[in-house]
């Protein structure tokens, strides 16, 4: 019998294997067969390990970025890594906010491609999507809550949980957010055009059009000690 050590798949293939019994045990409509796939892809995922055991995770944080990417889109996989870096190093804040992206980025695909299936089709059901398909967002602000909550004067964690607040519909928290991230960084651009969007989603049209013109002067007007986000220096191998 062949060792599980001398496996010929590479991590990568490991981990996509482990995403197919995934998407196979989250539309699967029996209880046996969720069973089924989930323990598969529990294999595969422990197949990546011991196949490859990885004890840097550099290696993992860059499995997730590559997945991440604008030409791949790969966000199952990018979350499946950075939860291999964060099981390696639980305190370091980045990872999470990391992995909180890469989980909102999951939500809204799968939330896109429910809405184009439905699109699709001549009979529109009532039903709305699946809870599936709006899990990541949960999962995502509890990944950009953990950041908060190991570097608490991260003004980008507040900025990215009130993006996911927003996405689901909850104003109130993402204004709350938005207005955190620019008390910790008042030169936070981004976090002023997330504010102003919301403002003006929820009619408050005096507060949105001031935030969007202190944008407008920040972006005119650059500042040289306004905080960006720190990224290692290999965020683009």
């Amino acid at each position: 019998m062949r060792r599980i050590t001398s496996i010929d798949s590479s991590r990568a293939e490991c981990l996509r294997h482990a995403l197919e019994y995934d998407w196979l045990a989250t539309y699967c409509e029996t209880a046996q067969g969720v069973a089924f796939f989930f323990d598969r892809a529990r294999l595969w995922r422990s197949l990546a390990l011991v196949a490859h055991p990885e004890t840097d995770p550099e290696v993992w944080r860059k499995v997730g970025f590559t997945a991440a990417r604008q030409d791949q889109q790969n966000y199952k996989l990018a979350v499946d890594a950075y939860t291999e870096a964060i099981a390696l190093t639980p305190m370091n804040a980045d990872l999470y906010l990391r992995r909180g992206d890469a989980h909102l980025a999951l939500g809204k695909q799968r939330l896109q491609a429910y809405q184009d299936l439905r699109t699709s089709r001549t009979e529109k059901r009532s039903s709305g999507p699946h809870d599936s398909m709006l899990r990541p967002y949960m999962h995502a602000i509890s990944d950009f809550s953990k950041a908060i909550e190991l570097e608490p004067d991260s003004a980008v964690g507040y900025n990215s949980r009130g993006t996911v607040h927003a996405a689901i519909g909850n104003e109130t928290r993402a204004l709350a957010d938005y207005s955190n991230a620019i008390d910790l960084d008042p030169d936070y651009v981004e976090a002023y055009q997330n504010r102003s969007r919301s403002f003006d989603r929820t009619g408050d049209k005096e507060k949105s059009a001031a935030d969007a013109e202190k944008r407008s002067r920040l972006e005119r007007f650059p500042r040289l000690h306004r905080r960006e986000r720190k990224l290692p220096a290999s965020v683009t191998e």
